[in-house]
């Protein structure tokens, strides 16, 4: 089997088709946009981009209030420590521990559009510019949070 060369123009190869398996935080963000669902009202893409990088460093508690966390008290505190957040940590403060970002990125098979991964992203573009993220394709949100790898 003959090995394919990765296109030259990644952004044109998006355009017409081209499904790249792998992309780098930098890459992501020039060729796909933030799902529009994640989007606050009167905010621009790079406004969105900000507001992620900034959720990204804020610890647990910062981000969701120190009730969030209490056993038995919130809604929200299974489904936090479900997703691994914990109250004194940040996106940031484990990447600084572990190195970059782990997991795949989510992208919409048929729209721009980024379904998951919008945090590990942003710090990647200011942090781990050179890491490349593996990249799944979905139909939808609904299908992309299916997935077991979900973030």
């Amino acid at each position: 089997m003959k090995r394919r060369n990765p296109p030259k123009d990644l952004t044109k190869a998006i355009e017409s088709g081209y499904r790249p398996m792998f992309m780098t935080g930098p890459e992501i963000i020039k060729n796909h946009r933030v799902y529009s669902g994640d989007i606050e009202e009167h905010e621009y893409s790079t406004d969105t981009w900000q507001r992620k990088l900034k959720e990204a460093k804020m610890t647990g508690e910062e981000r969701f209030g120190k009730d969030a966390f209490q056993p038995g008290r919130s809604i929200n505190e299974p489904i936090l420590r479900r997703q691994g957040i914990q109250p004194k940590e940040s996106l940031e403060s484990i990447t600084k521990k572990k190195g970059a970002p782990e997991g795949f990125v989510s992208i919409d098979a048929y729209a721009p559009e980024i379904l998951g991964g919008h945090h590990r992203v942003a710090l990647s573009n200011e942090q781990f510019k050179s890491h490349i993220f593996p990249v799944k394709y979905f139909d939808s949100l609904e299908q992309a949070k299916q997935d077991r790898g979900y973030q």
